[in-house]
């Protein structure tokens, strides 16, 4: 759990919480996760930079930093405001269960994507998206495909194509979250946005 008081772990279901990770960085925290590796590796994203640490917080490392070409900036603005907002920021990371090696990282300029666990990234073609500022991502294993929430809409990436489709979607707010269910028979993504789950 990432708190504005650093980084929090349970290890009894969330009934008490302890502060073992040790973050040296005095950067604010957009979010934490796991990945399927192993030894499992631990990720944190901070506004431009993703580290990760593979001794269950004892130590980070930085993995991947969001370079400051993705915006352009206005001379009259002050250099941090415009360097930030040149730069975007990390929203949101997914993960394969079968393959430790593949990552997504969502941000606001776009969807990256590591074959090599990080060690290289590729920024995903734009095309499809009506708008870039990713708000989450997930994968399913199950069915090998990539979902994006952004501020309108929820895609699905068809890498044959390299390209982005809309999924059929009412949505009554912004979608906020996205979840898969495993069944069986079937596979439904959740999405939420604040005022309801849908299922698609």
């Amino acid at each position: 759990l990432a708190t504005e008081r650093g980084l929090f772990q349970s290890a009894d279901g969330g009934r008490t919480w302890l502060a073992p990770c040790r973050w040296p960085e005095n950067q604010r925290i957009e979010f934490a996760a796991t990945g399927a590796s192993r030894p499992e590796t631990f990720f944190i994203a901070t506004a431009c930079e993703l580290f990760f640490s593979k001794d269950n917080g004892l130590s980070f490392e930085s993995g991947f930093s969001l370079s400051p070409s993705f915006g352009e900036t206005s001379e009259e603005e002050p250099n941090e405001e415009a360097s930030a907002r040149a730069r975007g920021r990390f929203t949101s990371l997914a993960a394969s269960l079968k393959n430790s090696s593949t990552l997504w990282v969502g941000t606001s300029e776009g969807i990256f994507e590591t074959r090599d666990g990080g060690a290289s990234w590729e920024r995903l073609p734009d095309r499809g998206l009506q708008e870039t500022e990713v708000r989450d991502l997930i994968y399913s294993d199950r069915s090998e495909a990539l979902f994006a929430a952004t501020g309108r809409w929820v895609y699905r990436y068809l890498p044959r194509q390299r390209r982005w489709e809309t999924l059929n979607l009412r949505l009554l707010g912004v979608p906020a979250s996205l979840g898969l269910q495993s069944f069986p028979e079937k596979e439904i993504l959740l999405i939420t946005n604040g005022h309801e789950i849908l299922e698609f």
